[in-house]
């Protein structure tokens, strides 16, 4: 494999920690795990989605052609290798992190982490596949792996 056959999807969801319930908590909960991906999108890339109750929780999409906004914006690091990719945690910016889970061709995973302050919290789904020209849906479904916080993965 090679970089070209990653493909991730990065979900960021903020909110302000007063806004925990009610309404806020409501729309929030509704905002998908997954979304689909821009037509004729191709590895490596990252399609970055940002909700906020600032704006109703109403996505706003980027995409980059590189995977330095996953190394940058969360703990999560990719290593591809010849039969397939290798998902970890920077155990410099996460210690406690599932181990490390690779991926084979055509798989994927979904690791959500989720984290407040004082005034703010913040929930990031980060879908990771190993597959170079990704159908539009493909983070819709369920992964082959999946890990919430600190807990182990699931698959």
């Amino acid at each position: 494999m090679d970089a070209g056959s990653v493909v991730v999807q990065m979900t960021v969801v903020r909110w302000s920690v007063p806004s925990r319930g009610g309404e806020g908590a409501r729309l929030r909960s509704r905002v998908p795990k997954g979304f689909p991906l821009p037509e004729g999108v191709s590895g490596p890339v990252v399609h970055r989605v940002e909700c906020a109750k600032l704006n109703g929780f109403v996505p706003r999409l980027r995409t980059c052609d590189s995977l330095r906004p996953l190394e940058s914006d969360t703990p999560l690091r990719i290593a591809v290798e010849a039969d397939g990719v290798r998902v970890f945690a920077d155990r410099n910016r996460r210690v406690t992190a599932p181990p490390p889970r690779r991926l084979g061709a055509g798989q994927w995973l979904r690791r959500r982490d989720t984290s407040s302050g004082r005034r703010r919290a913040e929930m990031t789904v980060v879908n990771v596949a190993a597959v170079g020209r990704p159908p539009s849906n493909l983070f819709l479904g369920a992964p082959a792996y999946s890990a919430e916080s600190v807990e182990t993965w699931i698959g």
